[in-house]
């Protein structure tokens, strides 16, 4: 991230700003939240929907 000029996301929308940018640079999972097999529900509940899309 520091090589794209990003900062560590403080919010939700610094977070979507973050991810836009990586995925431009070619990330193909620019924002994923790992739990483990155990939490999938918890993975599923906790990403609010973007109203960017």
């Amino acid at each position: 991230m520091r090589s794209l000029g990003l900062k560590p996301p403080i919010s939700w929308s610094d977070i979507e700003a973050a991810a836009r940018v990586l995925k431009a640079e070619g990330v193909k999972y620019p924002n994923a939240l790992r739990l483990g097999p155990q939490e999938a529900e918890g993975e599923t509940l906790t990403m609010p929907a973007s109203p960017h899309r």
